[in-house]
């Protein structure tokens, strides 16, 4: 239903979040045409990249199995407190179920709670979404450098959430070229660990996400250096850039 990418693990290699029908629908009424040998899996499903083209699947590890109906997906810090959280849109026009009590959007928090870290679902973060939606889009309304939250929705209004988490954040832009596709922007942070993004389209469902990218920071005031690198090998680099604020890198 769709796609979200992003190194949510913070190891430098970018994960896979594909969304489902969920539990909302029973098994049977989307058997289609699938033959005796193919899977059929309607649960979402997150793997993480182990790199060299193999991924495990942790969806169940950190409490995302058991989830309804969804559609556009997308990850981004949203409390910017360092570590990569999850977007993901819900309800299904056709099915009248939505209309009597329609699911809310998830707008999962990637936290160290009693029982692990994982995603959870944060009571009382004020980004609910409880309309037909088709996709979250991460995108800078309001040009303070945070990333602020959009849902795109089939039927009923857009719904705008501006961002005013506390943490410390910084912002990358990069030039919409065909040349910046895939380009991956490292921040090495005072004490050595780094963050990562890769420039990547086409995530959500039939949406196209801004170039730019968001990195929160937590606590962290101090950075050593921003760089990005092209899949063709150019490189832009910047040391030492100020918190909480916007940098361009044109390599």
């Amino acid at each position: 239903m769709g796609l979200a990418i992003g190194d949510y693990g913070q190891d430098g290699d970018q994960d896979i979040f594909v969304s489902n029908a969920g539990t909302s629908i029973p098994d049977f009424l989307t058997t289609g045409d699938i033959q005796d040998n193919q899977r059929h899996e309607t649960r979402w499903i997150l793997m993480r990249n182990e790199s060299g083209m193999k991924f495990s699947n942790l969806t169940e590890d950190q409490n995302l199995y058991g989830y309804g109906f969804a559609w556009g997906a997308q990850f981004e810090d949203l409390n910017l407190d360092g570590e990569v959280d999850l977007l993901v849109a819900q309800n299904y026009v056709k099915r009248p179920l939505y209309k009597w009590g329609p699911l809310p959007g998830k707008a999962l928090l990637q936290i160290n709670a009693p029982e692990g870290e994982a995603f959870y679902q944060v009571q009382g973060l004020g980004s609910e979404n409880k309309h037909f939606g088709q996709s979250p889009l991460i995108v800078d309304l309001d040009s303070d450098g945070r990333a602020d939250l959009l849902w795109l929705n089939m039927v009923g209004p857009l719904k705008v959430f501006l961002n005013r988490s506390e943490g410390n954040f910084l912002t990358v832009k990069v030039p919409d070229r065909v040349d910046t596709l895939g380009a991956t922007v490292r921040v090495t942070l005072k004490g050595g660990k780094t963050l990562s993004r890769q420039v990547i389209a086409s995530t959500g469902l039939m949406t196209e996400p801004t170039p730019d990218v968001h990195f929160g920071l937590g606590q962290v005031s101090e950075i050593e250096s921003v760089e990005m690198i092209t899949l063709n090998g150019a490189r832009a680099e910047i040391l030492s850039p100020a918190i909480n604020g916007t940098i361009t890198l044109n390599p």
